[in-house]
């Protein structure tokens, strides 16, 4: 049973609204257009795997996309998580064409495409970590504890695997998602003993969720564009211009004379993306270039977004469904 389903990811959605609000000719988006197609490859390979676990027929089987969780201060998301009454299943998804090679003790893997190398972090090391703090988590909020088995799964059937004589140990970790139904029988026929209860089942999936922590912008920062750089104001859904203003009960564009009733929200979404999960008042009108704090009040109320804090303290939340 699919408990989150997986989207679109963040990061891609964060892209986009910057890609909108830059001047055309701005040197970074050609490096923004490169990271967008690379996490887009990433998504295509985990839908792989929620394609091959859609078909087992299993309620018991509690599936979560893209879960981000917080322990000991430091974040860990994992591409899926299943969680089944004996055992749990961590999937760190990799679409990467070529020839992959993986020697023992090293924390690199080594992709070989069209006669040129190139390194990649370990996705076994990657997965082993996301165990451990899964572990970590899971004992420090008292869950009883049931093996956590861990597995890479690679998206593209044509994709070659690699390693030393002495490291093949490593193919019952990595595994083509073909058979990824298969691994998932062989961990059940395993793990027979102590299961979690309907009850505990039920607590910890409401937990999860409860505790999913979505990451914060981090394009700005990590492709060093300053905010003065962002196009702020709300666009046309026409022309596409930033050239709406209030009027009335209606945004009017003074560049193509169209009327939008709800062109704020996605400036609002946008910020959200690009910015911060939280907006003020204040920075409601900065973003969208209005003037009347009452005016932003009311358009952030409207669109009925989690609210914390009160009078001038206020703070509208990202909303979950973004």
């Amino acid at each position: 049973m699919i408990v989150k389903p997986r989207k679109i990811p963040d990061i891609v959605l964060e892209i986009d609204a910057i890609l909108n609000r830059l001047a055309f000719f701005h040197p970074k988006r050609p490096w923004l257009e490169e990271d967008r197609k690379s996490y887009l490859t990433g998504y295509r390979g985990e839908l792989q795997v929620d394609y091959h676990l859609e078909l087992i027929d299993n309620d018991n089987m509690l599936i979560f996309a893209d879960l981000r969780l917080i322990h000991q201060n430091q974040a860990f998301q994992m591409d899926t998580l299943i969680i089944c009454p004996y055992f749990i299943l961590i999937i760190e998804s990799k679409n990467i064409a070529g020839t992959l090679t993986f020697e023992k003790d090293s924390t690199q893997m080594i992709r070989e495409l069209d006669g040129k190398k190139q390194g990649f972090k370990n996705p076994l090391v990657q997965v082993a970590r996301q165990k451990e703090q899964l572990m970590g988590w899971l004992k420090k909020r008292k869950i009883p504890l049931i093996p956590v088995e861990d597995l890479v799964g690679i998206a593209d059937r044509r994709t070659v695997i690699i390693t030393s004589d002495n490291n093949r140990a490593i193919f019952k970790k990595i595994i083509h998602v073909d058979i990824l139904n298969e691994k998932i029988k062989q961990f059940e026929a395993t793990h027979t003993q102590n299961p979690l209860s309907k009850k505990q089942l039920h607590k910890l999936k409401n937990l999860l969720l409860r505790e999913h922590t979505p990451a914060p912008p981090s394009i700005l920062k990590k492709q060093n564009i300053g905010e003065s750089e962002i196009i702020i104001g709300i666009q046309c859904p026409i022309c596409k211009q930033f050239s709406l203003r209030r009027q009335i009960q209606s945004w009017y564009c003074s560049k193509c004379q169209s009327y939008s009733k709800n062109g704020h929200i996605q400036a609002v979404y946008d910020y959200f993306l690009i910015k911060n999960t939280t907006i003020s008042n204040k920075e409601c009108r900065e973003f969208l270039k209005l003037e009347c704090p009452n005016l932003a009040k009311k358009l952030l109320v409207r669109m009925k977004l989690p609210i914390s804090g009160s009078n001038k303290n206020r703070l509208y939340h990202r909303p979950p469904n973004l």
